[in-house]
């Protein structure tokens, strides 16, 4: 007898904890798609429907860009917690003028997992692309993107990217390997994922970049931003590549590596720039907000090879209160016009140490009226 008023109470637990998995799945669901159909800077959602049951909700709305490309999002939601996916979102192409990329319609298929502790997984790949159309290419291959959200924020991004290729007569983009991480520092809403002025640290990994015209290969790039008790921006960029071609200059440089700080950073100088024009005035009213924040650019590494033949230079700007030190250093087994022949005129800067080239330059405006520029020991003017 208490064998079976055991089981009758275990299988109680058991259907209680199922309603109240599901319908703290089900809850979830419906913040997802709350969130997820709501129109951004960058798209208008219209005709929005949502269907919720028990075990099952259904979801679709329409998104336009400019009212020019329409596309239907359709989502199927499981709210039983134990499922491997709680929401399966179809989107399909709704413009003729795309048909011959999507011959099946459907664009892409994302998935989303709901876990414990309000975490959330999304999983979103797009078909496969391979057309040729009036001499154009349009190659795609293994594109997807992962999602990793704490209740509503973002913890990671991560995109990934076979092949792409696109080529006509006159124009080529090829991206091999291509694999982009973020991982954002402050508290970052699904729906302002495209907003670039963010603070975060971002992860690259290219291996080709073939622009025809411009040839890279094998990319890595680290970049860092954070708010500072300023509220200014710091960031600090590092980013290598193996070589670095201009097919049409006959220019190969190998072994690019860079290393940048910055600290003070206007952040009101840096969004106000996103959102202008870029006319010559907006830049000069911005040039004089960047420099009211006291900034400091450090460029701790610049190097790369010609012919196996090394080049560096480090260099820094300090600025405050409106004025300006600034210094740099190059160490070269090359002159500029040895790397770029257009650049023959800035050989006479450079002394020759017996087969390396060096330059020394500081920078100090501190007396308005004794301004110093010293090269290579000496005073320097150029207007001279």
């Amino acid at each position: 007898m208490k064998k079976i008023i055991a089981g009758i109470v275990l299988l109680a637990t058991l259907v209680v904890l199922f309603f109240i998995s599901t319908s703290y799945v089900s809850s979830v669901n419906e913040k997802i798609f709350n969130h997820i159909s709501k129109s951004t800077d960058y798209y208008e959602v219209k005709d929005v429907n949502f269907t919720k049951n028990f075990l099952d909700s259904k979801g679709s709305f329409k998104i336009s860009f400019n009212d020019f490309y329409i596309f239907t999002i359709n989502i199927d939601f499981s709210n039983i917690f134990f499922v491997s996916n709680n929401a399966k979102i179809s989107i399909i192409n709704e413009n003729e003028d795309m048909n011959d990329l999507f011959t099946n319609k459907e664009i892409m298929k994302i998935f989303v997992n709901v876990k414990a502790n309000d975490k959330i997984a999304i999983n979103a790949k797009v078909n496969d692309i391979n057309t040729t159309k009036d001499n154009k290419t349009l190659l795609v291959k293994n594109f997807d993107i992962n999602i990793d959200l704490k209740e509503e924020f973002v913890k990671e991004i991560q995109l990934n990217l076979n092949h792409f290729l696109f080529e006509d007569d006159y124009n080529k983009m090829e991206l091999k390997n291509v694999k982009i991480a973020e991982f954002p520092f402050e508290n970052l809403k699904l729906e302002d994922i495209f907003t670039p002025a963010r603070t975060g640290e971002q992860k690259i990994d290219i291996e080709l970049i073939d622009l025809k015209d411009v040839i890279v290969s094998n990319l890595k790039a680290n970049a860092k931003t954070l708010t500072n008790t300023n509220n200014e921006y710091d960031g600090a960029l590092k980013f290598s590549m193996d070589k670095f071609s201009l097919p049409s200059n006959n220019l190969s440089l190998d072994n690019i590596n860079m290393d940048m700080k910055l600290v003070n950073i206007s952040k009101k100088a840096y969004d106000q720039y996103l959102k202008s024009d870029g006319n010559i005035f907006s830049l000069m009213v911005l040039s004089n907000q960047f420099l009211q924040s006291n900034p400091e650019i450090f460029l701790n590494d610049f190097s790369f090879s010609k012919e196996e033949k090394k080049f560096q230079a480090k260099a820094q700007a300090i600025i405050k209160d409106n004025n300006i030190k600034a210094q740099a250093n190059i160490n070269s087994e090359l002159l500029p016009s040895q790397i770029i022949p257009e650049f023959n005129n800035f050989d006479m800067y450079f002394v020759d140490n017996n087969g390396s080239y060096t330059l020394d330059f500081s920078y100090d405006d501190s007396n308005k009226s004794d301004v110093k520029a010293i090269l290579n020991g000496e005073e320097f003017n150029p207007n001279l």
